[in-house]
């Protein structure tokens, strides 16, 4: 599912850095993971039209642009089983996402086409958040309609598969 690695560098923090390595030979944009340092595990991704620019001394490529440098900042909450975005009109290009996780299951959010029932050729993504975890995601969208949606199936102990999108966690953003 992702190709890039976001790391959470020190236990608890969440200074996050887009790295190069691709994984499965598919490369995506921006595509990234969190790791937890403090013991626990945890993932998230996030791709998009977005492109990493510079490097940290450790070699991997910093986002392509920071918060501060964002033409606007849209918080995003993901719980079950609702996705809630703050402001949903935004400026553009540069659109820095804050996605947090308020839920007790892990969920994502992908930044897609109105109506994409699936990640495939989404803009953006941050995926695996933990309840708890906060990712940021850096994409430089052109003005129009994007929705936010978590595309997690989790299979329960009973077999019965649960479908985050189907439960209802899709909303839509304006960019102007």
């Amino acid at each position: 599912m992702t190709s890039r690695a976001l790391r959470v560098l020190g236990s608890g923090a969440l200074a996050a850095v887009l790295a190069l390595g691709a994984c499965g030979g598919e490369e995506q944009p921006g595509v990234s993971e969190i790791e937890d340092t403090s013991g626990g595990s945890g993932s998230s991704s996030a791709s998009g039209s977005a492109t990493a620019s510079g490097e940290t001394a450790s070699g991997e490529a910093a986002p392509a642009f920071t918060k501060a440098e964002a033409d606007s900042v849209v918080k995003v909450t993901v719980r079950e089983w609702e996705i809630v975005a703050e402001p949903t009109v935004a400026k553009g290009p540069k659109v820095y996402f804050e996605v947090t996780n308020e839920g007790e299951d892990v969920h994502e959010m992908a930044v897609t086409s109105p109506g994409a029932t699936d990640e495939e050729g989404a803009y953006g993504e941050v995926a695996g958040i933990r309840t708890g975890w906060t990712g940021p995601l850096a994409l430089e969208l052109a003005p129009g309609t994007y929705q936010l949606a978590c595309f997690i199936v989790e299979t329960e102990a009973s077999g019965e598969h649960e479908d985050h999108f189907q439960k209802g966690m899709k909303t839509e953003i304006e960019v102007q």
